[in-house]
């Protein structure tokens, strides 16, 4: 049994599930032409109840590993993650129900 996934962000981030590494990304490409990077839940869920979680990494200004998007409808100016994965015939997307925490940082 497979359970696709796929995920982009215009900051970095680290896909776990159930506490368990996943993937991390997104490779890196124009912002201008996010691309999805693709997994299988299938290994890491159980019958149940499951946590999926992404931390995000957000620097803000340019620097020599990450160009931000350009500011567009939803783009730019903070960390945006699109997820969703077919648990079977219901689909699970990132949206408001979503929680966030955002970390303190330096």
């Amino acid at each position: 049994m497979r359970i696709p996934a796929r995920l982009t962000a215009d900051s970095r981030y680290v896909l776990f599930a159930n506490g368990e590494r996943v993937g991390q990304g997104p490779v890196r490409s124009q912002p201008r032409r996010m691309r999805y990077d693709d997994y299988d839940l299938a290994p890491y869920l159980h019958p149940g109840t499951n946590t999926i979680s992404v931390l995000i990494t957000y620097y803000g200004d340019p620097n020599a590993f990450w160009q931000p998007a350009p500011p567009g409808a939803a783009l730019g100016g903070h960390a945006v993650l699109v997820f969703e994965a077919d648990l079977g015939g219901t689909w699970l997307i990132s949206d408001g129900a979503w929680s966030v925490k955002r970390l303190a940082g330096p």
